[in-house]
């Protein structure tokens, strides 16, 4: 098999991009990869594959603007660089790694990490309809599509009347090396007081205000005693939770760690009981979410408590891993209630549902890319 020089852009930080970091290991393993990221200013050793970080500045009210200035970096190291192969990941490098590829007269990969058809009786924002206007461009022009599930590439070949489904690769985390717990005590000592009987849930992630982890506040909040729960990340709604926190909940009830460095986030897992996973009711792309929180959750022994949107009961139900249910209070008692079963089903879950299978999924999709490319006929 020739072994490709493979650029993979995506508008991110690779420091807390799990996929990301998962797709060019795999891929690394047969190929030479460099990923291209946002600079997030932090220490970052990847692992199999090189990263090449480009700073983009915040730009403040010209926020907008700020993928268009990654875009002009991307283009610039791709025709530098002259790669065999350009896998864009995520909506925003969509149409650049397209043109790229064409530029350069390589294959393209687009790797859809969200859902971005729109979704029936709800108004798009300009940018939704820039973003889903320039993937239905390229999405037909591209040697492979990636979807993080199988209803979401149905979804996606329904809508832009794909010949064939895109490759369905699933959010499931390669598993971590065994942490150490005493330095994550050191690190983080709020989670180190732990009184006999609590029960700690963790929610881990992005924070809008459509998940609704308000009521999760308010549901640990009104059971009293015996229960906590932890929030590690960031987003828009966390400004009105540490108000609702300050304003309903005694100290130590609810705990904020912020955005928290990836190779933490196992040893923070551990030290909890059960996690919660919230996403929104009203966009498809939220509707059939395609979450690797279940699956770091099972790594480290968690049960979880979910809304009820079909994509995590599609998960969480067959495996009996957790509750799925619009009620966050009785979700987090019907769990603390049968713990140690729901405890055998995550351990069950976690060692057969693996990211080894996605890996060689992928990894196949990358012998039959490097085929030669169909020469043009030539005019008689």
């Amino acid at each position: 098999m020739a072994r490709l020089r493979v650029l993979m852009p995506v508008f991110n930080e690779i420091d807390f991009d799990g996929r990301v970091e998962r797709c060019a290991t795999a891929v690394g393993c047969d190929h030479d990869v460099t990923v291209l990221a946002l600079d997030s200013g932090r220490p970052y050793v990847p692992s199999g594959f090189a990263v090449v970080r480009i700073a983009v500045p915040g730009l403040g009210r010209l926020r907008a603007v700020r993928p268009f200035l990654f875009w002009l970096g991307f283009l610039v190291e791709a025709l530098r660089r002259r790669p065999d192969l350009i896998h864009a990941h995520d909506y925003f490098m969509a149409f650049p790694g397209w043109l790229a590829a064409r530029l350069l007269g390589v294959r393209l990969v687009y790797d859809a990490h969200e859902l971005s058809i729109p979704t029936p009786g709800r108004a798009m924002r300009l940018s939704e309809r820039v973003y889903l206007a320039l993937e239905r461009w390229m999405v037909g022009r591209a040697a492979a599509v990636i979807a993080a599930s199988a209803a979401r590439a149905r979804l996606m070949q329904d809508y832009y009347r794909l010949p064939d489904a895109p490759t369905v690769i699933r959010n499931i985390p390669a598993p971590p090396p065994p942490p150490d717990l005493d330095a994550i005590r050191a690190r983080y000592p709020v989670l180190a007081d732990r009184p006999d009987g609590l029960f700690r849930l963790v929610y881990q992630g992005y924070m809008p205000p459509q998940f609704g982890l308000d009521r999760f506040v308010a549901a640990v909040a009104a059971l009293g005693e015996g229960w906590q729960l932890v929030l590690a990340g960031l987003g828009p709604a966390l400004p009105a939770l540490e108000r609702q926190i300050a304003e309903t909940c005694p100290p130590g009830r609810v705990i904020v760690l912020g955005r928290v460095p990836r190779q933490d986030l196992p040893g923070i897992l551990r030290l909890c009981d059960a996690g919660i996973i919230a996403y929104g009711r009203e966009l498809l792309n939220e509707i059939h979410c395609a979450p690797n929180k279940v699956h770091e959750y099972a790594q480290a022994g968690l049960p979880v408590v979910a809304n009820a949107n079909p994509g995590l009961r599609e998960i969480i139900e067959p495996w009996r891993i957790g509750v799925c249910g619009e009620e966050p209070g009785p979700a987090i008692a019907a769990v603390r209630r049968d713990y140690q079963a729901f405890r055998a089903a995550v351990a069950t879950f976690a060692a057969q549902d693996r990211w080894d299978g996605e890996e060689a999924k992928l990894r196949t999709l990358y012998r039959r890319l490097t085929q030669p490319l169909p020469r043009e006929p030539q005019p008689v």
